[in-house]
């Protein structure tokens, strides 16, 4: 069973907001699928159960309401720093789910 991640989305009021927010940051390579970079100061270190099928859980006005699948991770350049988590563009529904506010991103098993 994958491991997921948990993120608040700040400012956003619903999930169709958050959905046109993530169009407008669509990357369309081109060899591979198009993927949305959410960009992190650093890359999770439980990476390697995350990958295979693990999800980006959102946290819209204090509940879980959409999931978007993880495709990978990217370190960026030094001079840069940080990660890209690169995720699927379409928006998953799932089903409303409390939560407490918090910084940065919780792992979900």
């Amino acid at each position: 069973m994958p491991l997921h991640l948990l993120k608040m989305a700040v400012g956003v009021d619903d999930p169709a907001h958050l959905a046109a927010l993530l169009a407008a940051r669509i990357q369309r390579p081109a060899s591979g699928p198009p993927y949305v970079a959410h960009r992190t100061r650093f890359l999770p270190r439980r990476a390697d159960e995350i990958l295979p099928g693990g999800s980006l859980y959102w946290i819209v006005r204090g509940r879980v309401r959409v999931r978007q699948p993880i495709l990978g991770f990217v370190r960026r350049a030094a001079k840069e720093g940080g990660c890209e988590i690169r995720l699927a563009p379409d928006l998953v529904a799932t089903r409303p789910q409390q939560r407490r506010p918090m910084r940065g991103w919780r792992y979900l098993e």
